[in-house]
């Protein structure tokens, strides 16, 4: 279990003295493992409530790695996100008679089953737009910079690692 210093993280780290540097880093790395959060003051403050949405969405991500649900990560995602826009669901409305659906098995994710019952593959992939990008982040609560998203992914022709992107 571990998290990643994104390199937005650490362009606006690395300008700062190494005190501030390993306060802010520090805390990051205390929040994701202990679950704890530093009090601090200042810059340091600032980086750390900027980047601290990023590391609770990890943990989540991470816990439920383990259990193997990409659907568990998915509600964790959405959840997080809720929280972040402040009409988070108290603990007794997520457990009072929600349904949660079963988990994606692997290769279900891009096949499509016609009303028939025949099961034909999911469209190829096509680039999102820049709009598409921006407006999809929104939805899901993700802090990311869409512009840089869309120029990162072009750039290495669309792919995570060395598969093509699929979704």
């Amino acid at each position: 279990m571990g998290f990643y210093i994104q390199d937005d993280m650490w362009e606006a780290v690395s300008e700062l003295p190494r005190k501030t540097q390993d306060e802010v880093v520090g805390s990051l790395a205390r929040l994701f493992f202990e679950g704890e959060q530093t009090p601090l003051k200042g810059v340091s403050r600032s980086l750390f409530v900027a980047f601290r949405d990023r590391v609770i969405l990890s943990t989540k991500r991470s816990e439920c790695g383990k259990q193997n649900g990409k659907q568990k990560a998915k509600q964790a995602a959405k959840q997080t996100a809720k929280q972040s826009a402040g009409g988070a669901e108290s603990k007794g409305d997520a457990e009072s008679g929600a349904k949660s659906e079963p988990p994606i098995k692997e290769g279900e994710g891009d096949k499509e089953t016609s009303p028939k019952g025949e099961v034909k593959k999911a469209a190829a992939f096509a680039p999102p737009s820049l709009a598409e990008v921006k407006e999809w982040a929104a939805a899901e609560g993700w802090p990311i910079d869409a512009e840089r998203f869309v120029a990162f992914y072009a750039s290495n022709g669309w792919k995570v690692g060395k598969n093509p992107m699929r979704d």
